[in-house]
């Protein structure tokens, strides 16, 4: 299982109908339309920050095969430091990305938009130290 496209990305999750982040978005950076767009299924966190998404993708697309996959934003202090999508086979879960986070664009309740990098070899891009 491979992640379909390259590219500087964006994963958006974002509070549309409900008191939690219910809903999450996959654009190209600096792009206004959608990769794809679907619910939020399941969302939790821990007390080390990690945030976990759940979602479902019901139709095949460009980008990423249908199952149902996690998300997980991995912590570093009080920021996101890595991405990790995982999508769950008839036994376990297959990992579909793993990158770090290249740039964090909103951070709150409302909205958390992070960016990342994916070449076309599906190898992550280190983030760029200033």
């Amino acid at each position: 299982m491979t992640f379909k496209i390259a590219g500087s990305l964006v994963f958006e999750l974002k509070r549309q109908n409900t008191n939690n982040l219910d809903s999450i978005i996959l654009t190209e950076r600096n792009m206004t339309m959608p990769l794809f767009m679907t619910k939020i299924t399941n969302i939790n966190t821990n007390n080390e920050g990690l945030l976990q998404a759940e979602f479902d993708i019901k139709q095949q697309n460009m980008i990423m095969d249908t199952g149902h996959y996690c998300l997980n934003l991995i912590p570093d202090g009080s920021t996101y430091r890595k991405i990790s999508l995982l999508r769950e086979t008839s036994h376990n879960f297959e990992q579909v990305l793993d990158v770090p986070v290249h740039s964090i664009i909103e951070n709150n309740e409302d909205k958390i938009i992070i960016g990342f990098i994916v070449n076309k070899y599906n190898q992550p891009i280190n983030r760029i130290q200033h």
